[in-house]
């Protein structure tokens, strides 16, 4: 009986909770949300003031007929309620099992050299664990090794920090490119552009990125990163994630200006296993990680960009701190 009784499709807490919360909705600011019923719940007070008149005059139709109207158009304001109610508790009922679920499924665990299995519920702030990996890298992508002419390499960092970086007129503009109207349903976050995924930079040359001028004029190389001379008819040996090896983001398609149908004929070299694989042995091999920036490039001019590289993070990560 039990059992019945916790898979019982409408639980009585539910029940109780979504009946009070049918009442509640009626609020006018929350039935507007669904305009249909806004006009149902419109119709019902109009009703019900014919209703109240119809006592005093009976030109507006029996008080018997207009109450039996009224009844009926409350009752389906309150079953529509009652139905979303009910929907949205199941919802958060789901909700809470697959979080109780999360925390017992077992979970594999980086310790040292060696990853070892434990229970979701013993793991604590600090402890990195395989599905971390997940956080890090989102995506399925093999490493590729492509040959591009200086030349190209220079238009696909053209393209690139041209989709995320403003044109900066003046000291007070962003620095990063960012949408005049936030996302609706987001009105607390800055929004992009264009989408970050496409937002490349490179190491192992030496450039900056003079976000004062207009698109194709932003890049200038100044060498490699070993002192070597940087040229733009040579060619070299360039590592890539397989989605933009293979076009993605169009950066080597219409940036570098290298046809689709090409691009296979460009790569030399690809791993037989995604990017997190390799992430998850250096880690497993270095054990303490201790990141730290190339200081490859720079935008310029400074002492524009700093201030705005400044504030503009405040307007980015200002819905999170």
């Amino acid at each position: 009986m039990k059992d019945n009784k916790s898979a019982s499709l409408f639980p009585k807490e539910q029940v109780i909770e979504s009946l009070k919360q049918s009442f509640v909705k009626l609020n006018p600011r929350m039935m507007i949300k669904n305009p249909i019923m806004f006009t149902v719940e419109v119709a019902t007070v109009v009703m019900l003031l014919v209703t109240l008149y119809s006592i005093v005059n009976s030109s507006q139709g029996s008080f018997a007929y207009n109450i039996a109207v009224f009844i009926i158009l409350f009752i389906t304001l309150l079953f529509a309620n009652f139905a979303e109610a009910i929907a949205e508790a199941r919802g958060k009922a789901q909700a809470d099992s697959l979080r109780k679920t999360r925390e017992e499924t077992p979970a594999k665990k980086v310790e040292g050299n060696k990853i070892v299995t434990v229970s979701s519920s013993q793991l604590k702030k600090g402890d990195v664990f395989v599905s971390d990996m997940f956080n890090l890298y989102k995506y399925e992508n093999m490493l590729y090794v492509m040959t591009l002419s200086g030349k190209e390499i220079k238009d696909f960092l053209e393209m690139s920090y041209y989709m995320w970086t403003n044109q900066m007129k003046s000291p007070e503009d962003h620095l990063l490119w960012f949408k005049k109207k936030p996302r609706e349903g987001a009105e607390d976050r800055a929004s992009f552009q264009n989408f970050s995924f496409n937002f490349d930079s490179a190491s192992g040359i030496i450039y900056t990125v003079d976000v004062t001028k207009p698109k194709g004029e932003k890049i200038t190389i100044t060498s490699m990163a070993d002192g070597s001379p940087f040229r733009m008819d040579k060619i070299y040996k360039v590592a890539l994630n397989s989605y933009r090896g293979n076009g993605g983001g169009e950066l080597l398609t219409k940036g570098s200006g290298i046809p689709q149908e090409d691009l296979k004929d460009r790569i030399i070299f690809s791993t037989d296993k995604d990017l997190r694989f390799y992430l998850m042995n250096y880690i497993e091999k270095k054990g303490t990680m201790n990141p730290k920036a190339l200081n490859q490039w720079k935008f310029v001019p400074e002492k524009w960009t700093v201030p705005a590289a400044q504030r503009d993070s405040v307007y980015l990560f200002r819905s999170v701190q």
